[in-house]
Parts: C-alpha cells; structure tokens; sequence
C-alpha cells in the first residue's frame, strides 16, 4: 500500500484543525445566544408580572368571588401585547383569577414550584411543561397596607436551537 505523500497528510492536518476550531466557536456562539436570549426572557417577564401585580383592577378584584371576569380580560389583553406565552394570575387560596385556557378559571392550581411567591417571594424558576422549557417570573400582588392578596405567574417559552 501506498503512503500519502507529507504535503498531503499536512493539508488533512490543516483542514480537520480548521474544521474542529470552526465546530468549537459555533457552539461557544449558539451558547451565548441561547444564555443572552434565556436572560432578555427572564427580564420580559418580570417586567410583565411587576406590571399586572401593580394594576388597580387586579388589585381590587383578586378576592372577589368570581373576579376571573374582569381580571382576565385585562390580562389576556396585556399578555397579547407583551407577548407572553401565559399569564396567570391567583388569589392566596391559589384559585386562578386568569389563564389562557377559559375552563381553567376558577379552579386551584397544584403547581409545586409557586410556594415561595406565596410567602412574599420574587423570582425565576425554569420549568418544562406542555409548551416546552419555560421561563417562569413570580411576582406577588399586594393591597395599600402590602399585606400580600395574590400572585402573579408570567411564563414565556425557551426557543430551541
């Protein structure tokens, strides 16, 4: 069997070096952009949350026997606007007051990582579900005395690479 003449073996050499140094950097690259884009998620939808706890009408109708019919048609309209991929928004007996699926309100929630929130918490957490792995911001919704009435959860969906 014949060698491969030295120039050969160099150029081989030459583009497999290349090809792994191109490999390592594109991955360095869609790294940093999936952390710059998690990053501008977790901002949105803290901003997002911030705003719907701090509005009046979420205020004065998070305990009001069903107070789901004024509160979700203001956040389903600032959800839309801001693009979130759900809003919820829940009174401290964890009774949804708005939601993206109309037969969900009303109804308790059993999420496990909401605990925190409910005892004057905000915060992030990541979480796979239906939609995907989701970005989720926890804000809590408090009276003009800042005793704490409800939560809000914003949960906007991870793109994939």
């Amino acid at each position: 069997m014949k060698q491969l003449p030295i120039r050969w073996k160099i150029m081989i050499l030459s583009y497999a070096v290349v090809i792994f140094s191109l490999l390592i950097g594109g991955l360095v690259i869609a790294v940093n952009i999936q952390q710059t884009e998690e990053r501008e998620l977790r901002l949105r939808s803290m901003n997002t949350a911030r705003t719907v706890a701090e509005l009046s009408d979420i205020k004065s109708a998070i305990n009001q026997p069903g107070g789901w019919k004024e509160i979700n048609p203001v956040v389903e309209e600032i959800r839309t606007i801001n693009e979130a991929d759900y809003i919820v928004v829940m009174n401290m007996a964890k009774i949804r007051y708005s939601h993206p699926v109309p037969d969900m309100l009303g109804t308790m929630s059993e999420g496990t990582d909401e605990e925190p929130s409910f005892a004057e918490h905000t915060y992030f957490s990541k979480a796979k579900g239906e939609l995907g792995t989701v970005i989720r911001a926890f804000v809590p919704i408090k009276d003009s005395e800042l005793n704490q009435t409800g939560v809000v959860v914003v949960g906007n969906r991870i793109p994939s690479v």
